[in-house]
């Protein structure tokens, strides 16, 4: 089933560009938040990530501003002691949400 819905509540997108960072960083980062007991972020609805030159994009789609900030308690000091570079994260009201049909699947890595 495809869903298109005008977006009346408080979902935000999330666009973070970390510059000169590998996927193989961003793998090891997500199992430190793992270790720290996170396996399924809080409010975190869609989240993708992938390789732009030497960049490494996140778009995240999560419930509210206040969810991401609470994962960020978390998350920043991972990133921190990783070497992650400081950035500036777009944040914005999210106007429309469209789902697709996709594969019943919570999460695939590309080969």
């Amino acid at each position: 089933m495809v869903i298109l819905r005008r977006c009346t509540g408080r979902l935000i997108y999330c666009r973070i560009t970390f510059k000169l960072v590998t996927t193989r960083q961003f793998d090891q980062s997500w199992e430190e938040v793992r270790k720290a007991g996170i396996s399924n972020p809080k409010g975190l609805l869609h989240h993708v990530a992938g390789l732009h030159g030497n960049n490494l994009i996140v778009c995240d789609v999560w419930e509210s501003e206040e969810a991401f900030k609470k994962y960020g308690e978390v998350l920043m000091p991972i990133l921190d002691k990783l070497g992650f570079p400081m950035v500036d994260i777009l944040i914005t009201p999210v106007h429309y949400e469209y789902e697709g049909k996709r594969e019943d699947i919570t999460s695939r890595k590309a080969v």
